[in-house]
Protein backbone atom coordinates (compact mmCIF):
# COMPACT_ATOMS: atom_id res chain seq x y z
CA UNK A 1 0.00 0.00 0.00
CA UNK A 2 1.34 3.52 -0.47
CA UNK A 3 -1.21 6.19 1.65
CA UNK A 4 1.04 9.40 0.79
CA UNK A 5 4.00 10.66 1.86
CA UNK A 6 6.05 9.29 5.11
CA UNK A 7 5.00 10.31 8.42
CA UNK A 8 6.42 13.10 10.50
CA UNK A 9 5.89 10.73 13.77
CA UNK A 10 4.34 7.95 14.91
CA UNK A 11 4.10 9.35 18.47
CA UNK A 12 0.02 10.26 18.73
CA UNK A 13 0.63 12.73 21.18
CA UNK A 14 2.71 14.71 18.83
CA UNK A 15 1.93 14.10 15.13
CA UNK A 16 -0.82 16.01 12.92
CA UNK A 17 -0.08 13.30 10.60
CA UNK A 18 -3.56 11.16 8.46
CA UNK A 19 -0.73 8.50 7.75
CA UNK A 20 0.35 8.64 10.60
CA UNK A 21 -3.45 8.25 12.27
CA UNK A 22 -4.07 5.31 10.23
CA UNK A 23 -0.72 3.55 11.19
CA UNK A 24 -1.51 4.28 14.95
CA UNK A 25 -5.37 3.11 14.84
CA UNK A 26 -4.07 -0.22 13.37
CA UNK A 27 -1.32 -0.80 16.13
CA UNK A 28 -2.91 0.81 18.69
CA UNK A 29 -6.74 0.65 21.05
CA UNK A 30 -8.11 3.32 22.59
CA UNK A 31 -10.86 3.56 25.54
CA UNK A 32 -13.69 3.73 22.96
CA UNK A 33 -13.79 3.76 18.70
CA UNK A 34 -15.94 4.14 16.17
CA UNK A 35 -17.90 0.95 14.61
CA UNK A 36 -16.78 1.02 11.10
CA UNK A 37 -18.32 -2.41 9.79
CA UNK A 38 -21.38 0.53 9.49
CA UNK A 39 -21.76 3.23 7.85
CA UNK A 40 -23.68 5.31 10.74
CA UNK A 41 -21.83 7.14 13.09
CA UNK A 42 -22.05 4.40 15.95
CA UNK A 43 -19.69 4.62 19.58
CA UNK A 44 -18.16 1.31 21.20
CA UNK A 45 -16.18 0.68 24.08
CA UNK A 46 -13.20 -0.93 23.15
CA UNK A 47 -10.50 -1.18 26.09
CA UNK A 48 -13.59 -0.29 28.22
CA UNK A 49 -15.50 -2.88 29.88
CA UNK A 50 -18.21 -1.00 32.02
CA UNK A 51 -18.30 2.99 32.65
CA UNK A 52 -21.36 5.36 34.60
CA UNK A 53 -21.22 9.03 35.03
CA UNK A 54 -22.99 11.63 37.67
CA UNK A 55 -26.43 12.95 36.82
CA UNK A 56 -24.37 16.16 36.42
CA UNK A 57 -21.81 14.37 33.60
CA UNK A 58 -19.03 16.07 35.59
CA UNK A 59 -17.63 12.95 37.11
CA UNK A 60 -16.80 10.00 35.23
CA UNK A 61 -15.64 6.14 35.96
CA UNK A 62 -14.08 3.87 33.30
CA UNK A 63 -13.10 0.18 34.38
CA UNK A 64 -10.68 -1.62 31.55
CA UNK A 65 -12.05 -5.13 30.35
CA UNK A 66 -9.68 -8.10 31.69
CA UNK A 67 -7.10 -10.28 30.17
CA UNK A 68 -6.21 -7.60 27.49
CA UNK A 69 -2.33 -7.80 26.83
CA UNK A 70 0.23 -5.45 24.97
CA UNK A 71 2.01 -7.09 22.10
CA UNK A 72 4.78 -8.02 24.64
CA UNK A 73 2.55 -10.02 26.94
CA UNK A 74 2.40 -6.99 29.46
CA UNK A 75 -0.91 -6.77 30.61
CA UNK A 76 -2.37 -3.35 30.11
CA UNK A 77 -3.67 -1.50 33.08
CA UNK A 78 -5.41 1.64 33.95
CA UNK A 79 -1.50 3.14 34.93
CA UNK A 80 -0.66 3.42 31.22
CA UNK A 81 -4.20 5.42 30.53
CA UNK A 82 -3.42 7.66 33.25
CA UNK A 83 0.75 8.17 32.18
CA UNK A 84 -0.24 8.77 28.81
CA UNK A 85 -2.75 11.64 29.38
CA UNK A 86 -0.01 13.17 32.03
CA UNK A 87 2.46 12.85 29.09
CA UNK A 88 0.05 14.58 26.81
CA UNK A 89 -0.53 17.46 29.13
CA UNK A 90 3.08 17.70 29.90
CA UNK A 91 4.20 21.16 28.64
CA UNK A 92 7.50 20.12 27.70
CA UNK A 93 6.10 17.25 25.05
CA UNK A 94 4.54 20.26 23.00
CA UNK A 95 1.69 17.98 22.04
CA UNK A 96 -0.94 20.27 19.82
CA UNK A 97 -3.59 18.43 21.15
CA UNK A 98 -2.76 18.83 24.87
CA UNK A 99 -6.16 20.97 25.10
CA UNK A 100 -8.46 18.79 24.26
CA UNK A 101 -8.11 17.58 27.90
CA UNK A 102 -8.40 20.90 29.71
CA UNK A 103 -11.90 20.38 30.61
CA UNK A 104 -10.28 18.08 33.59
CA UNK A 105 -9.99 19.90 36.45
CA UNK A 106 -6.32 21.16 37.02
CA UNK A 107 -5.42 20.05 33.35
CA UNK A 108 -5.15 23.38 31.98
CA UNK A 109 -3.28 24.59 35.16
CA UNK A 110 -0.78 21.47 35.22
CA UNK A 111 0.22 22.60 31.39
CA UNK A 112 0.95 25.66 32.80
CA UNK A 113 3.05 24.50 35.83
CA UNK A 114 1.05 25.90 38.10
CA UNK A 115 -0.07 22.77 39.87
CA UNK A 116 0.81 18.59 40.12
CA UNK A 117 -0.50 16.28 38.35
CA UNK A 118 -1.26 14.71 42.18
CA UNK A 119 -4.01 17.62 42.19
CA UNK A 120 -5.46 17.14 38.22
CA UNK A 121 -8.87 15.24 38.21
CA UNK A 122 -7.81 11.56 37.50
CA UNK A 123 -7.63 9.70 39.68
CA UNK A 124 -6.34 5.85 39.86
CA UNK A 125 -9.33 3.62 41.62
CA UNK A 126 -7.50 0.31 41.05
CA UNK A 127 -4.99 -1.23 38.46
CA UNK A 128 -8.66 -1.28 35.90
CA UNK A 129 -10.55 1.54 36.89
CA UNK A 130 -9.97 5.84 37.05
CA UNK A 131 -12.40 8.57 38.00
CA UNK A 132 -12.19 11.75 35.78
CA UNK A 133 -13.61 15.34 37.10
CA UNK A 134 -14.63 17.58 34.78
CA UNK A 135 -15.25 21.25 34.87
CA UNK A 136 -18.15 21.34 32.81
CA UNK A 137 -20.77 19.08 32.11
CA UNK A 138 -20.28 16.66 29.00
CA UNK A 139 -22.80 14.03 28.11
CA UNK A 140 -20.76 13.09 25.10
CA UNK A 141 -17.38 12.35 27.10
CA UNK A 142 -16.70 8.80 26.09
CA UNK A 143 -16.79 9.83 22.11
CA UNK A 144 -13.56 12.38 23.13
CA UNK A 145 -11.68 9.18 24.12
CA UNK A 146 -11.91 7.55 20.75
CA UNK A 147 -8.86 10.06 19.53
CA UNK A 148 -5.95 8.34 18.96
CA UNK A 149 -3.95 11.00 21.36
CA UNK A 150 -5.88 9.46 24.20
CA UNK A 151 -4.15 5.82 23.68
CA UNK A 152 -2.48 4.46 26.49
CA UNK A 153 1.28 4.55 26.60
CA UNK A 154 4.09 2.35 28.18
CA UNK A 155 5.89 4.72 30.25
CA UNK A 156 8.52 2.33 31.32
CA UNK A 157 9.61 1.91 27.44
CA UNK A 158 9.69 5.48 26.82
CA UNK A 159 11.72 6.03 29.92
CA UNK A 160 13.94 2.90 27.77
CA UNK A 161 14.17 3.91 24.71
CA UNK A 162 13.36 7.59 25.02
CA UNK A 163 12.42 9.54 21.21
CA UNK A 164 13.10 5.97 19.73
CA UNK A 165 10.34 3.82 21.63
CA UNK A 166 7.70 3.78 18.16
CA UNK A 167 10.79 2.47 16.05
CA UNK A 168 9.35 -0.78 14.71
CA UNK A 169 12.13 -2.87 17.23
CA UNK A 170 11.01 -0.86 19.96
CA UNK A 171 7.35 -0.90 19.46
CA UNK A 172 4.82 -2.24 21.72
CA UNK A 173 0.82 -1.54 20.53
CA UNK A 174 -2.41 -3.12 21.42
CA UNK A 175 -4.10 -2.91 18.24
CA UNK A 176 -5.16 -6.08 15.49
CA UNK A 177 -1.33 -5.16 13.90
CA UNK A 178 2.10 -4.88 15.49
CA UNK A 179 5.32 -2.48 13.65
CA UNK A 180 7.58 -5.42 12.92
CA UNK A 181 10.02 -3.60 10.68
CA UNK A 182 10.91 -0.26 8.55
CA UNK A 183 10.81 3.16 9.08
CA UNK A 184 10.10 6.58 8.31
CA UNK A 185 11.86 7.42 5.21
CA UNK A 186 11.15 4.42 2.81
CA UNK A 187 8.28 1.87 4.60
CA UNK A 188 7.07 0.03 7.47
CA UNK A 189 5.85 -3.42 7.83
CA UNK A 190 2.91 -4.27 9.88
CA UNK A 191 2.13 -7.78 10.96
CA UNK A 192 -0.93 -9.61 12.44
CA UNK A 193 -0.56 -9.31 16.29
CA UNK A 194 -1.09 -12.56 18.02
CA UNK A 195 -1.91 -11.02 21.24
CA UNK A 196 -4.54 -8.99 20.41
CA UNK A 197 -8.09 -10.84 19.63
CA UNK A 198 -8.56 -13.11 17.00
CA UNK A 199 -9.05 -11.39 13.62
CA UNK A 200 -10.22 -13.39 11.04
CA UNK A 201 -10.25 -10.76 8.12
CA UNK A 202 -7.58 -8.82 6.57
CA UNK A 203 -4.25 -9.58 5.30
CA UNK A 204 -1.60 -11.01 7.43
CA UNK A 205 0.62 -8.57 6.93
CA UNK A 206 0.30 -4.90 5.50
CA UNK A 207 3.36 -3.46 3.86
CA UNK A 208 3.08 0.66 3.59
CA UNK A 209 5.69 2.51 1.29
CA UNK A 210 6.29 5.99 1.95
CA UNK A 211 5.86 7.65 -2.05
CA UNK A 212 5.52 11.48 -2.37
CA UNK A 213 4.85 11.38 -6.54
CA UNK A 214 1.10 10.64 -7.37
CA UNK A 215 2.80 9.30 -10.56
CA UNK A 216 5.24 6.62 -9.14
CA UNK A 217 2.26 5.25 -6.61
CA UNK A 218 0.18 4.51 -9.97
CA UNK A 219 2.83 3.10 -11.96
CA UNK A 220 3.48 0.89 -9.20
CA UNK A 221 -0.19 0.26 -8.31
CA UNK A 222 -0.65 -0.49 -12.36
CA UNK A 223 1.87 -2.68 -12.55
CA UNK A 224 0.89 -4.89 -9.87
CA UNK A 225 3.37 -3.56 -7.13
CA UNK A 226 0.66 -1.91 -5.18
CA UNK A 227 -2.76 -3.20 -3.71
CA UNK A 228 -3.44 0.41 -2.92
CA UNK A 229 -2.76 3.74 -3.25
CA UNK A 230 -4.53 7.07 -2.72
CA UNK A 231 -6.29 8.26 -6.15
CA UNK A 232 -4.65 11.20 -8.11
CA UNK A 233 -6.08 13.87 -9.48
CA UNK A 234 -6.54 14.27 -13.34
CA UNK A 235 -5.09 13.83 -15.52
CA UNK A 236 -3.69 10.84 -13.99
CA UNK A 237 -6.70 9.79 -13.37
CA UNK A 238 -8.58 8.11 -16.34
CA UNK A 239 -12.64 7.76 -16.35
CA UNK A 240 -11.54 4.18 -17.20
CA UNK A 241 -9.33 3.96 -14.14
CA UNK A 242 -11.76 5.82 -12.03
CA UNK A 243 -14.63 3.31 -13.14
CA UNK A 244 -12.29 -0.24 -12.63
CA UNK A 245 -10.54 0.58 -9.38
CA UNK A 246 -11.28 3.85 -7.46
CA UNK A 247 -13.16 3.53 -4.07
CA UNK A 248 -14.26 6.67 -2.09
CA UNK A 249 -16.68 7.99 -0.14
CA UNK A 250 -17.30 11.90 1.30
CA UNK A 251 -15.42 12.23 4.91
CA UNK A 252 -16.44 14.00 7.92
CA UNK A 253 -13.78 16.52 6.75
CA UNK A 254 -14.83 19.68 6.04
CA UNK A 255 -13.09 23.15 4.10
CA UNK A 256 -13.90 26.46 4.69
CA UNK A 257 -12.90 29.87 4.14
CA UNK A 258 -12.92 31.57 7.42
CA UNK A 259 -13.26 35.46 8.51
CA UNK A 260 -10.65 36.72 10.72
CA UNK A 261 -13.20 37.94 13.39
CA UNK A 262 -10.76 40.28 15.23
CA UNK A 263 -10.65 42.46 11.84
CA UNK A 264 -13.47 44.95 10.69
CA UNK A 265 -14.67 43.45 8.22
CA UNK A 266 -18.22 45.30 6.63
CA UNK A 267 -20.85 43.15 7.01
CA UNK A 268 -21.71 44.56 2.68
CA UNK A 269 -17.92 42.27 2.66
CA UNK A 270 -19.43 39.14 3.77
CA UNK A 271 -22.76 38.96 2.50
CA UNK A 272 -21.20 39.93 -1.39
CA UNK A 273 -18.31 36.81 -0.71
CA UNK A 274 -21.13 34.56 0.40
CA UNK A 275 -23.29 35.16 -2.13
CA UNK A 276 -20.24 34.79 -4.74
CA UNK A 277 -19.15 31.36 -3.22
CA UNK A 278 -22.96 30.35 -4.27
CA UNK A 279 -23.27 31.40 -7.98
CA UNK A 280 -22.87 28.96 -10.26
CA UNK A 281 -20.34 30.94 -12.36
CA UNK A 282 -18.30 29.71 -9.17
CA UNK A 283 -19.50 26.28 -8.11
CA UNK A 284 -19.25 24.49 -11.64
CA UNK A 285 -15.90 25.15 -12.75
CA UNK A 286 -14.38 23.92 -9.37
CA UNK A 287 -16.48 21.13 -7.60
CA UNK A 288 -16.33 18.43 -10.47
CA UNK A 289 -14.31 15.82 -7.82
CA UNK A 290 -15.23 17.45 -3.96
CA UNK A 291 -19.05 17.15 -3.08
CA UNK A 292 -20.17 21.18 -2.90
CA UNK A 293 -21.35 21.71 0.77
CA UNK A 294 -23.51 25.21 2.11
CA UNK A 295 -23.68 23.96 5.58
CA UNK A 296 -20.79 23.32 8.48
CA UNK A 297 -22.56 20.01 10.26
CA UNK A 298 -22.75 16.44 7.78
CA UNK A 299 -25.62 16.27 8.73
CA UNK A 300 -26.80 13.47 6.87
CA UNK A 301 -23.99 11.38 8.39
CA UNK A 302 -25.40 11.59 11.81
CA UNK A 303 -29.14 10.66 10.23
CA UNK A 304 -29.89 14.08 10.79
CA UNK A 305 -32.02 15.09 7.38
CA UNK A 306 -30.39 18.37 6.09
CA UNK A 307 -33.81 18.97 4.43
CA UNK A 308 -35.58 20.03 7.13
CA UNK A 309 -33.17 23.33 7.33
CA UNK A 310 -34.53 26.45 6.53
CA UNK A 311 -33.37 27.31 3.00
CA UNK A 312 -31.65 31.14 3.19
CA UNK A 313 -31.21 33.31 0.52
CA UNK A 314 -27.91 34.54 -0.59
CA UNK A 315 -27.66 38.95 -1.22
CA UNK A 316 -27.88 40.04 -4.65
CA UNK A 317 -24.51 40.40 -6.49
CA UNK A 318 -22.79 43.68 -6.63
CA UNK A 319 -19.75 46.27 -6.72
CA UNK A 320 -18.13 47.22 -3.92
CA UNK A 321 -18.09 50.64 -3.56
CA UNK A 322 -15.36 51.51 -2.97
CA UNK A 323 -12.65 49.16 -3.87
CA UNK A 324 -11.51 47.01 -0.73
CA UNK A 325 -8.72 45.09 -0.06
CA UNK A 326 -8.32 42.12 2.02
CA UNK A 327 -5.71 39.35 2.38
CA UNK A 328 -6.35 35.32 2.91
CA UNK A 329 -4.32 33.12 4.07
CA UNK A 330 -3.52 29.47 3.02
CA UNK A 331 -0.97 26.94 2.49
CA UNK A 332 -0.30 25.83 -0.69
CA UNK A 333 -3.48 23.61 -1.28
CA UNK A 334 -6.85 24.50 -2.86
CA UNK A 335 -4.84 27.34 -4.91
CA UNK A 336 -7.66 26.88 -7.96
CA UNK A 337 -10.38 27.45 -5.77
CA UNK A 338 -9.21 30.40 -3.73
CA UNK A 339 -7.90 31.61 -7.54
CA UNK A 340 -11.11 31.61 -8.68
CA UNK A 341 -12.54 33.44 -5.98
CA UNK A 342 -9.54 36.28 -6.10
CA UNK A 343 -10.81 36.50 -10.62
CA UNK A 344 -14.69 36.86 -9.62
CA UNK A 345 -14.04 39.30 -6.45
CA UNK A 346 -12.40 41.58 -8.22
CA UNK A 347 -14.31 41.01 -11.90
CA UNK A 348 -17.77 41.40 -9.51
CA UNK A 349 -17.48 42.90 -6.66
CA UNK A 350 -14.29 45.44 -7.25
CA UNK A 351 -12.89 43.27 -3.57
CA UNK A 352 -9.45 42.35 -4.30
CA UNK A 353 -7.84 39.64 -2.48
CA UNK A 354 -4.30 39.00 -2.23
CA UNK A 355 -3.44 35.74 -1.56
CA UNK A 356 -1.03 34.83 1.05
CA UNK A 357 0.55 31.29 0.37
CA UNK A 358 2.79 30.19 3.75
CA UNK A 359 4.10 27.23 4.89
CA UNK A 360 2.33 25.03 7.42
CA UNK A 361 4.17 26.54 10.64
CA UNK A 362 4.07 30.10 9.83
CA UNK A 363 0.35 29.48 8.72
CA UNK A 364 -0.94 28.07 12.00
CA UNK A 365 1.11 30.39 13.82
CA UNK A 366 -0.72 33.42 12.33
CA UNK A 367 -3.93 31.48 12.48
CA UNK A 368 -3.22 31.16 16.62
CA UNK A 369 -2.51 34.78 16.84
CA UNK A 370 -5.00 36.14 14.59
CA UNK A 371 -2.12 38.12 12.85
CA UNK A 372 -1.52 39.39 9.36
CA UNK A 373 -4.39 38.26 7.39
CA UNK A 374 -8.26 38.58 6.77
CA UNK A 375 -9.23 35.73 5.38
CA UNK A 376 -8.25 31.67 5.95
CA UNK A 377 -9.06 28.71 4.17
CA UNK A 378 -8.56 25.57 6.40
CA UNK A 379 -9.44 21.90 5.79
CA UNK A 380 -10.67 20.65 9.11
CA UNK A 381 -11.28 16.81 9.78
CA UNK A 382 -12.53 15.71 13.25
CA UNK A 383 -11.00 13.16 15.62
CA UNK A 384 -14.46 13.34 17.49
CA UNK A 385 -17.32 12.31 15.61
CA UNK A 386 -19.96 13.92 17.44
CA UNK A 387 -22.33 17.22 15.42
CA UNK A 388 -21.60 19.74 18.29
CA UNK A 389 -17.62 19.27 17.20
CA UNK A 390 -17.92 21.17 14.09
CA UNK A 391 -19.74 24.04 16.20
CA UNK A 392 -16.80 23.92 19.03
CA UNK A 393 -14.66 25.46 16.83
CA UNK A 394 -16.25 28.76 17.08
CA UNK A 395 -16.75 28.89 20.81
CA UNK A 396 -14.95 31.61 22.61
CA UNK A 397 -13.23 29.98 24.89
CA UNK A 398 -11.99 26.94 22.32
CA UNK A 399 -7.85 26.62 21.51
CA UNK A 400 -8.77 25.98 17.60
CA UNK A 401 -10.78 29.00 17.10
CA UNK A 402 -8.93 31.00 14.89
CA UNK A 403 -11.30 32.77 13.50
CA UNK A 404 -11.27 34.92 17.26
CA UNK A 405 -15.16 34.68 16.87
CA UNK A 406 -16.25 35.51 20.52
CA UNK A 407 -20.25 35.87 21.47
CA UNK A 408 -21.66 34.56 24.59
CA UNK A 409 -24.74 33.84 23.81
CA UNK A 410 -23.24 31.36 21.04
CA UNK A 411 -21.06 29.47 23.46
CA UNK A 412 -23.92 29.44 26.58
CA UNK A 413 -25.99 27.83 23.91
CA UNK A 414 -23.41 25.64 22.39
CA UNK A 415 -22.52 24.81 26.46
CA UNK A 416 -26.42 23.53 26.55
CA UNK A 417 -25.76 21.45 24.27
CA UNK A 418 -22.86 19.85 25.77
CA UNK A 419 -24.49 19.09 28.74
CA UNK A 420 -27.48 17.22 27.31
CA UNK A 421 -27.09 13.16 26.47
CA UNK A 422 -28.97 12.81 24.03
CA UNK A 423 -27.36 15.61 21.50
CA UNK A 424 -27.65 13.78 18.41
CA UNK A 425 -31.56 14.15 18.55
CA UNK A 426 -30.84 18.25 19.16
CA UNK A 427 -31.78 19.28 16.16
CA UNK A 428 -33.35 22.82 16.44
CA UNK A 429 -30.57 23.74 18.81
CA UNK A 430 -27.66 22.31 16.33
CA UNK A 431 -29.54 24.51 13.61
CA UNK A 432 -29.47 27.55 15.47
CA UNK A 433 -26.12 27.30 16.43
CA UNK A 434 -25.27 26.73 12.73
CA UNK A 435 -27.11 29.38 11.45
CA UNK A 436 -26.02 31.65 13.74
CA UNK A 437 -22.31 30.86 12.11
CA UNK A 438 -23.43 30.95 8.74
CA UNK A 439 -25.85 33.95 7.71
CA UNK A 440 -26.31 35.96 10.92
CA UNK A 441 -22.87 36.60 11.80
CA UNK A 442 -21.08 35.37 8.47
CA UNK A 443 -18.38 33.66 10.62
CA UNK A 444 -17.36 31.30 7.73
CA UNK A 445 -18.11 30.51 3.81
CA UNK A 446 -18.36 26.46 3.66
CA UNK A 447 -17.08 25.18 0.20
CA UNK A 448 -16.28 21.15 0.08
CA UNK A 449 -16.56 18.27 2.45
CA UNK A 450 -13.18 16.46 1.95
CA UNK A 451 -13.43 13.46 -0.07
CA UNK A 452 -11.51 9.73 0.46
CA UNK A 453 -10.69 8.51 -2.48
CA UNK A 454 -8.53 5.41 -3.23
CA UNK A 455 -7.16 3.01 -5.98
CA UNK A 456 -7.88 -0.44 -5.31
CA UNK A 457 -7.10 -3.88 -6.68
CA UNK A 458 -10.20 -5.32 -6.35
CA UNK A 459 -9.10 -8.65 -8.10
CA UNK A 460 -7.38 -8.90 -4.91
CA UNK A 461 -9.61 -7.23 -2.07
CA UNK A 462 -13.07 -5.91 -1.35
CA UNK A 463 -13.01 -2.81 0.85
CA UNK A 464 -14.80 0.66 1.24
CA UNK A 465 -13.68 3.69 3.10
CA UNK A 466 -15.46 4.63 6.08
CA UNK A 467 -17.04 8.47 6.25
CA UNK A 468 -14.67 8.81 9.44
CA UNK A 469 -11.72 8.54 7.09
CA UNK A 470 -10.07 5.69 9.52
CA UNK A 471 -8.70 2.99 7.81
CA UNK A 472 -8.60 -0.45 9.67
CA UNK A 473 -6.47 -2.99 7.74
CA UNK A 474 -8.53 -5.90 9.26
CA UNK A 475 -11.60 -4.95 7.15
CA UNK A 476 -10.17 -5.86 3.86
CA UNK A 477 -11.14 -9.10 2.68
CA UNK A 478 -10.43 -11.16 -0.54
Amino acid sequence: MSLGSAPDTLDWHITTSLVSGWVNINTMRGLFAYNLDVKEIELKADLVDTYRSSPSKKNWNFCLKKDIQWSDGEPLQIQHVIDSWQRLLNPEIGSPHAHQLFNIVGAKAFYQNKLAFSQVGIRKINDRCFSIDLIHSDANFPHRLTAPYLYPIRKDLINIHKEKWTLPKNWVGLGAYKLNQGDLSTHLLLRKNKKAKKIKSGPEEVKLFWLDSAKTALNLFQSGQLDLIKSPQAPLLTPALRQESQVSSPSMGLTFIGFNETKTIDREVKTQLQALVATASFTEKIFKDRPRTRTLIPWEKFDLNPKSQKNHQTAEIKKLNPTRKLVLSTPSADLDILQRIAYLSKKKLNLNIEIKIENSSQYFFNLLNNNNFDLYRLSYTPAILLPSIYLEMFASNAHNNFSGYKNKKYSKKLAKLKRSPQAFSQRKLLQTLENKLLYEDIVILPLYRNREAFLLDKKKWQWEPHPSGRIRFERFTH
